[in-house]
C-alpha cells in the first residue's frame, strides 16, 4: 500500500527531525517560540502515525458511476484516496467541521505549552476567570486568557464535530466510538486544565492537561481520517463492505 508507505516514512524522518530539534531545545534552553514548534512537529508525528494506522485498517471503495457492475474496486489501483472531494456533500460538511476543530485542538494545545515556556501558565490562579479580573491586567496575563479563549472555542467545536459524525449514516463503529470518545475526552480536558489553578499548578494537574489535549487531538485526526475511509479492510476483501453506491460515506468516482 503506496500510502501507508508514504505515511510510515514521513512518520520515521519527522521523528529524527524532532528528536534532533528536541536535544537542542533540551541542551541550549532554546525560545519559547522554537520549543512551540519542537511541541507542534511532534503532533504532527503523531498525526502521520493516527493516519498510517487508518489507512493501514480501512479503505474507501470506489465505484463506476452508472455501471451496471457495482462491485467495490480497490482504490489503491485508482490514485489517493484521501481526496475531500470522494466524500458526499453530507459527510463532507461533517469531515471539514471535524477538521477544523482538530486544528483548533492543535492551537490550544500549542498556545498553553507556548503560556508555560513564556512563565504565563501560572499567572492566573482562578478559573475560569484570571484572577477575578475579566480584562488582563498584564502581557503574560493576556497570553493565559489567550490559551482560554482558544481552549473554549476548541472545546465547542469539538462537541459539535463529534455530534456531526456520530449522526452521520452508514459509518463504521469505530467512527462513532471516537466521535463519542471526542465528548468524553474534551470534558475531561476542559476539567483537568481547571485543576491547574484549583491545586495550585500540581504537576500531576500540568502534565494530565497536555496529555489529555494530545488525546483530543489524536481523536480528531482518528474521526476525520474514518470519514475519508469508511471500510475496514477485512470487510471490504471479503465482500462483507456496504455494496451500493448510496451505501457508501462518499461519491462515486471515475475510475
Amino acid at each position: 500500500d503506496r500510502v501507508v508507505a508514504w505515511l510510515v516514512t514521513a512518520c520515521l524522518a519527522l521523528i529524527a527531525v524532532v528528536g534532533g530539534l528536541g536535544g537542542a531545545v533540551v541542551l541550549n534552553e532554546l525560545d519559547p517560540a522554537i520549543r512551540t514548534v519542537h511541541l507542534m512537529l511532534a503532533q504532527i508525528v503523531v498525526l502521520l502515525a493516527a493516519l498510517a494506522l487508518v489507512a493501514a485498517l480501512y479503505t474507501r471503495p470506489i465505484f463506476i458511476k452508472g455501471a451496471q457492475d457495482t462491485t467495490p474496486r480497490n482504490p489503491l489501483d485508482t490514485g489517493s484516496p484521501w481526496i475531500w472531494g470522494r466524500v458526499s456533500r453530507e459527510h463532507r460538511s461533517a469531515l471539514n467541521l471535524a477538521a477544523a476543530a482538530a486544528v483548533l485542538t492543535l492551537v490550544a494545545l500549542l498556545s498553553g505549552s507556548y503560556a508555560v515556556w513564556r512563565e504565563a501558565g501560572a499567572v492566573c490562579a482562578s478559573w475560569p476567570l484570571c484572577g477575578g479580573s475579566i480584562v488582563p491586567e498584564s502581557a503574560l496575563a493576556w497570553i493565559h486568557v489567550t490559551h482560554r479563549v482558544i481552549s473554549l472555542i476548541a472545546f465547542v467545536a469539538v462537541l459539535y464535530a463529534g455530534h456531526r459524525a456520530r449522526r452521520l449514516p452508514n459509518v463504521s463503529g469505530a467512527l462513532r466510538a471516537a466521535a463519542l470518545g471526542s465528548a468524553v475526552l474534551i470534558v475531561a480536558q476542559m476539567l483537568m486544565g481547571a485543576a491547574n489553578p484549583w491545586t495550585a499548578f500540581a504537576e500531576w494537574a500540568r502534565a494530565g492537561h497536555l496529555s489529555m489535549a494530545t488525546l483530543v487531538w489524536v481523536d480528531m485526526v482518528f474521526i476525520v481520517a474514518l470519514i475519508l475511509r469508511p471500510v475496514p479492510r477485512r470487510d471490504f476483501y471479503t465482500g462483507e463492505s456496504l455494496a451500493r453506491d448510496e451505501q457508501i460515506p462518499g461519491d462515486a468516482s471515475l475510475v
